[in-house]
């Protein structure tokens, strides 16, 4: 079932020239994909556009994409889905082999897209001191050196060398400080007892 919105976009996509709706469709695939970025839409054959008319048609054919995607629609039930809205079985055969072919980067992208906060995996500590030697007396002053190692589900390396998704969050703080990190930790893990007795 789709949106009414992508319902609209899809009546605007269907109404364009023959001459622009294979070039927005190729780019949402491209834009979806991460090949290129929303700016293509600003340049060619799509500045003759109503800038409206391209929001609400770009619009349709995402969300007919990611929908697709999501669901892990086959090309029966996208073809089906389309001829509905598009009539012209051209546009709906191009809509379909372009979803065919893009279908398992589609996939692998949406499976790796989330909203996942970084869990720490390690925790690296290395006390320091600063001495302070601008004046006869010195100053020794202990200083903390923290490194946590985290781990974001779902995260995919950035380049092939890059043989894992772990980062690491690194900082310097004094005993007081550290001192108030820790009761911080200690009430969190509190709460979280809390709310997972109930």
């Amino acid at each position: 079932e789709l949106h009414g919105e992508i319902i609209s976009g899809l009546e605007v996509l269907a109404g364009l020239e023959n001459a622009l709706f294979q070039p927005l469709v190729e780019a949402s695939f491209s834009i979806v994909l991460k090949h290129v970025d929303e700016s293509v839409l600003e340049g060619g054959d799509f500045q003759s556009v109503d800038a409206l008319q391209l929001k609400q048609a770009y619009a349709a054919s995402v969300g007919v994409i990611l929908e697709g995607g999501k669901r892990n629609a086959d090309p029966i039930l996208m073809r089906g889905v389309l001829s509905d809205y598009l009539k012209d079985g051209y546009r709906v055969d191009f809509f379909v082999e372009q979803y065919t072919i893009h279908k398992r980067e589609l996939i692998a992208i949406l499976s790796t897209t989330g909203f996942n906060f970084p869990h720490i995996v390690d925790v690296n500590w290395r006390l320091t001191f600063h001495m302070k030697s601008q004046s006869i007396e010195k100053e020794n002053k202990p200083v903390y050196l923290l490194r946590f190692d985290t781990k974001t589900p779902g995260k995919t390396p950035l380049n092939a060398n890059q043989s894992n998704n772990n980062e690491s969050v690194e900082f310097a703080c004094n005993g007081w400080e550290l001192l108030d990190l820790v009761q911080k930790l200690k009430d969190a893990a509190k709460q979280f007892d809390r709310v997972t007795s109930q």
